[in-house]
């Protein structure tokens, strides 16, 4: 056996990760020993059988390679398969198409089994250690949270209390201040860490890109009325796309709020969907007539930890990127001194016949 064949029999034959090449048509070529420990299927077995019916629904298998055509990548599609011996397994599945002229000649599917209905025990006793090391992490982290807020509220108050009631002085009120800053921005920090560390992963269905900004935008809109700010939504008719609402939301919501607080002096903010005409994609831009950014900060907006909100965390915008991430989608910011700020995310629009699929379930 050559050297190339060794190296992929190790990559995607002998592998513990459940992965398996499909042909054009959509057919098993390759099954992993992942595969096989996943579904108690034989590669043998496997070999040229229809992928979808691997699928408790077929109809499932078939809608996820449509969506890997129409996008080129699909990740955390969620599916129950059917195994050998006819139980159910709930699995994570990533599908690459390798596609031209919207005809797939063949695809890469990789899937991870997740612990819910029947066939979890197997899932539970591999992630096991993994999830022990998680929880001990998990554990220190809400104990340090308890410990660290109390003081820091305290902190912050006793700021506010000296400032309001011993009227210091020039000097000695600016470091009451900065205590005060730096205190809420710890916190606020610690409270993202702990979001970012509760947030599952996103499970992604058909779903309405222009109901999702409409439901964040209601969230911000007294807010933005007291600060004269007004929003403005121009959106257009779109396809499906294939979306975690709750995650997406937040996301969407947090760009909104970043826009919002550019407006110091009020201004309008400006929500548009449209579809990019020569790629098919959707796009979202989210717009604002603020101050705008400088150069050096446009460079470093999207940093963890970096913000210019005194009380921000400077994790908004990493969270934002890592949620859109996993949605497929791209995000791109423009902004300049004075002309406001424009953040532009496109995301792979879902095929009719997944459309046609979403709407039926």
């Amino acid at each position: 056996m050559s050297l190339e064949d060794r190296l992929f029999s190790a990559a995607y034959l002998e592998t513990a990760d459940a992965v398996i090449a499909l042909d054009g048509d959509g057919r098993v070529r390759t099954f992993s020993r992942g595969a096989v420990e996943l579904l108690g299927l034989g590669a043998d077995e496997a070999r040229g059988r229809p992928f979808a019916e691997l699928f408790e629904r077929p109809d499932e298998g078939e809608r996820l390679l449509e969506l890997a055509v129409a996008s080129g990548l699909v990740r955390q599609f969620r599916a129950p398969l059917r195994r050998a011996d006819g139980s159910r397994q709930f699995a994570w599945l990533t599908a690459r198409a390798f596609s031209e002229n919207g005809r797939a000649d063949g695809y890469l599917i990789r899937a991870s089994s997740t612990t819910k209905e029947d066939g979890a025990e197997n899932a539970v006793r591999e992630a096991l250690p993994r999830l022990e090391r998680f929880s001990a992490v998990g554990q220190m982290a809400a104990a340090f949270a308890h410990d660290v807020r109390g003081p820091l509220h305290v902190v912050a108050s006793t700021a506010e209390y000296a400032i309001d009631y011993l009227k210091p002085g020039p000097e000695l009120r600016e470091s009451l201040d900065m205590i005060g800053r730096n205190a809420r921005r710890a916190t606020a920090s610690i409270k993202a860490l702990l979001e970012f560390a509760r947030a599952g992963r996103c499970e992604l269905r058909p779903g309405s890109l222009n109901d999702v900004v409409k439901t964040a935008s209601e969230f911000l809109e007294s807010s933005c009325k007291k600060r004269g700010i007004a929003i403005e939504r121009r959106m257009a008719e779109l396809p499906p796309l294939l979306v975690d609402p709750h995650h997406l939301g937040a996301a969407i919501y947090n760009l909104m709020t970043n826009a919002m607080d550019a407006m110091s002096k009020g201004g309008r903010m400006t929500l548009t969907t449209g579809i990019e005409a020569v790629s098919g994609r959707v796009l979202l831009t989210v717009a604002d007539d603020g101050a705008g950014m400088e150069p050096d900060v446009l460079r470093r907006v999207e940093e963890g930890f970096f913000s210019t909100k005194e009380t921000g965390s400077g994790l908004g915008l990493y969270l934002t990127r890592r949620i859109l991430s996993e949605h497929g989608a791209q995000m791109k910011i423009e902004s300049a001194p004075g002309r406001g700020t424009a953040v532009m995310v496109s995301f792979a629009p879902v095929v009719e016949g997944a459309r046609a699929a979403g709407a039926a379930r």
